[in-house]
């Protein structure tokens, strides 16, 4: 599946809980960041998300994931907007810090910056996503790029 189709399926539903783990989180991200750019995917991934997990009646198990980060009350604030049918509104409520604790994405710079941070508090396998349709050498250059 391209990155474009896996994007429509996502977006449309059609990709059951079962079958999204964290490298499609990843993937959608990834995805995001090169469609949108990094500003713009953080919040196109956080309300992809959102509305998946809620259709799907999830919406509790991110709620304590996050919560356990310190970010219970951005989860809670963008609840309430969300079901208040304001949906900029909740989207603002959810930080960029807490979009940053749970992925790496963005210029080249910034993922290395947060990767660095990762190594330093203990991670020793950094695990990167890349388009399926990425040629070799897209792979070794965004490699180079990030390490």
């Amino acid at each position: 599946m391209t990155d474009q189709e896996f994007l429509h399926a996502f977006e449309s539903g059609r990709i059951p809980p079962a079958e999204f783990h964290h490298r499609d989180h990843l993937r959608l991200a990834w995805v995001q960041v090169r469609k949108l750019g990094a500003e713009q995917a953080a919040g196109a991934v956080a309300e992809g998300i959102g509305r998946f997990a809620g259709a799907h009646g999830q919406h509790r198990l991110y709620h304590e994931t996050l919560t356990r980060h310190g970010f219970g009350a951005a989860v809670d604030a963008a609840r309430q907007e969300w079901q208040a049918q304001r949906r900029d509104a909740a989207m603002n409520a959810i930080p960029d810090e807490m979009v940053d604790a749970i992925a790496a994405c963005g210029p080249a710079s910034r993922v290395r910056a947060r990767l660095d941070e990762l190594r330093a508090a203990g991670a020793d396998l950094p695990i990167a996503f890349l388009p399926m349709e990425s040629s070799p050498a897209q792979v070794r250059r965004t490699i180079a790029a990030i390490a």
